[in-house]
């Protein structure tokens, strides 16, 4: 049962919710926050669900990217989830989910696994992880380690929509990336800016 109205917050108002957070969301061009509160009848169980409209799938996939980690316990919701205490996000089209069970004590997998289908039901595509990342070769690839940032890539203002992902060879780990210009002009420009910086 929802116990209040639901909140919602724009870019910018979005640092009164997550004041420490709020810049990296606003880097993928945030749109708008729905917060809303629910609690089990029977119990003393409250989950609190939180939906993030990144505006495009790219976008919700980079914030999605950054807080995720290789060696979290993913789960096959939406177009990817994962799972730890008393939490669980996921990924459908344009949006980030995220749930938080207090006081669910056991249930607390259960509960959120329940909301996150629920949710997605509501949602219907769950998307696509972005076409670019199909441009990496497979051997050697690092599982959940791709990323997409889409401003200050490595740092360089100039460089945007960039990808990367681990990989490892014996004993070696490295990363391999690629930057998406919006044209061929943009692309050859960000590479002479790129190759000028490291002389």
């Amino acid at each position: 049962t929802q116990i209040e109205e639901s909140q919602t917050y724009y870019p910018e108002l979005l640092f009164e919710y997550i004041n420490g957070a709020a810049e990296i969301y606003l880097s993928y061009d945030f749109e708008e926050l729905i917060v809303s509160q629910y609690k089990e009848q029977e119990t003393e169980s409250n989950v609190s669900l939180e939906i993030y409209d990144m505006g495009a799938n790219n976008n919700a996939f980079g914030i999605y990217s950054a807080e995720r980690y290789p060696e979290s316990i993913f789960l096959n919701i939406g177009l990817q989830g994962y799972i730890e205490e008393g939490a669980l996000n996921f990924l459908a089209g344009n949006y980030y989910i995220k749930l938080l069970c207090f006081d669910c004590k056991e249930n607390s997998d259960k509960i959120l696994k329940k909301f996150a289908k629920e949710i997605l039901i509501r949602i219907g595509d769950k998307g696509r992880f972005p076409l670019p990342l199909t441009a990496f070769p497979s051997e050697g690839r690092i599982k959940n380690t791709e990323k997409y940032i889409k401003h200050n890539f490595m740092g360089y203002a100039f460089l945007h929509d960039g990808y990367s992902v681990g990989y490892k060879n014996n004993n070696m780990e490295f990363e391999c990336f690629l930057i998406e210009g919006n044209n061929p002009d943009d692309a050859r420009l960000m590479l002479k800016k790129f190759l000028q910086e490291k002389k």
